[in-house]
């Protein structure tokens, strides 16, 4: 299991840290870099329903008119994902 916490204070706890090994994650991911609306597939995926939903609440409270923009969604993903990998490194 892998927690942490990203720059605007959303904090995650991933089960399954073997991301390199996950070939399902790896099709989504595929996915992703065609098309960005993949962005709502990979963040369930990785973090699961319930922390998706908190993700989506955590930033429509940051943002002025309460809505969830998806470049805030796709890069808090980035920096969870870019975290899981700097914590299973050091």
């Amino acid at each position: 299991m892998i927690s942490g916490k990203t720059s605007t204070g959303f904090a995650w706890t991933i089960e399954d840290d073997n991301f390199a090994d996950d070939y399902e994650l790896l099709e989504i991911l595929r996915e992703l870099n065609k098309d960005k609306s993949a962005v709502v597939e990979a963040v369930e995926y990785v973090l699961g329903e319930p922390q998706a939903r908190a993700l989506k609440e955590h930033l429509r409270e940051r943002d002025d008119r309460h809505k969830v923009r998806a470049t805030e969604v796709e890069r808090e993903f980035k920096e969870i994902f870019e975290g899981v990998a700097a914590l299973k490194n050091s």
